[in-house]
């Protein structure tokens, strides 16, 4: 509830600041190791944010798992391939979100 509340809030007030309403993307994202892949309480925040339309879906990165993290697949942090994994997941939603403002 806690991590919920405070994104909301930033979300809210860096618009607020901004003086417009601009998108905000949130990914899945939860990983701590390959014994932890995922927290359901903070997907669960991430979700909530998509569904009330304070953010929009971004990629589940939970998904990139060992082969993608740093430390032989240990890590919390991306390895290089996990970096690129990252940025295309990330061009899959934002590029049709671009075109869809400008087409």
């Amino acid at each position: 509830e806690d991590y919920y509340r405070l994104l909301r809030t930033t979300i809210r007030y860096s618009c607020l600041d901004a003086g417009w309403r601009f998108p905000w993307f949130v990914a899945k994202v939860s990983y701590h190791s390959p014994s932890a892949p995922f927290h359901e309480t903070t997907r669960s925040a991430q979700q909530r944010l998509w569904d009330e339309g304070a953010a929009l879906p971004g990629p589940d990165t939970d998904t990139l798992q060992s082969e993608y993290r740093e430390a032989n697949g240990m890590g919390i942090h991306f390895s290089l391939k996990g970096l690129k994994a990252h940025g295309e997941a990330w061009a899959d939603i934002l590029i049709p979100y671009i075109h869809s403002l400008i087409d």
